[in-house]
């Protein structure tokens, strides 16, 4: 009995690794394109806004079955002054479905995490109460899991977002969202990647 046990638990262990290793997207991938501020300032013009930013990286992470993406927020438009980061952790399963070249991405988040990198927005963050906190300190971590970072709600845990993805020419490509398929759910999951804004493997 023991014996079986055994092989089944090696059975189950050689399995679960195949599929980790099996994921194409395995690997740290980082956006082409040159982002601008974003648009989450936009409703906030009588204060000051936390995520304001005059360029933005964009990176994502799949290791095994883990997923993390990283955005960091910039004062310059050379990237040579950080201001603050954002990462998001999480798992993802991958399939595609039979005949199509675009594949489902189902991302369950786990936690959110923000870093202040200057004294200035650290002293911004506090003074605003960012995401309900007054502990900002430069380039300590804090976990903002499920709160309200003005004007953003952050990931719940056990939250699920639905959506495509496609390699081609070893580029990776995410769908986009809309209104009607803005990933909430799995028939709201948008299926046309962007194909004009490729992310490439680190």
């Amino acid at each position: 009995m023991k014996t079986r046990l055994g092989i089944l638990i090696l059975l189950f262990a050689s399995s679960l690794s195949h599929a980790m290793e099996a994921s194409p997207l395995n690997g740290s991938w980082k956006q082409v394109a040159s982002l601008g501020p974003g648009h989450d300032c936009d409703a906030i013009t009588t204060r000051p806004c936390g995520w304001s930013s005059a360029a933005r990286e964009n990176e994502v992470q799949f290791s095994g079955l883990k997923f993390t993406r990283q955005v960091t927020g910039y004062a310059d438009l050379k990237k040579q002054l950080p201001q603050w980061t954002k990462k998001v952790i999480g798992k993802f399963a991958i399939s595609k479905p039979p005949g199509s070249d675009v594949s489902h991405l189902d991302i369950k988040f786990q936690s959110v995490y923000l870093i202040a990198l200057s004294g200035k927005k650290s002293a911004v963050w506090n003074r605003i109460k960012f995401c309900g906190r007054r502990d900002w300190k430069v380039n300590i971590e804090q976990n903002v899991t499920g709160r309200v970072c003005d004007p953003l709600p952050m990931r719940v845990p056990g939250s699920t977002y639905y959506t495509s993805v496609a390699l081609q020419d070893s580029k990776l490509y995410f769908a986009e969202d809309s209104n009607e398929k803005d990933g909430s759910s799995p028939t709201s999951r948008p299926t046309q990647p962007e194909m004009t804004n490729a992310w490439i493997q680190k």
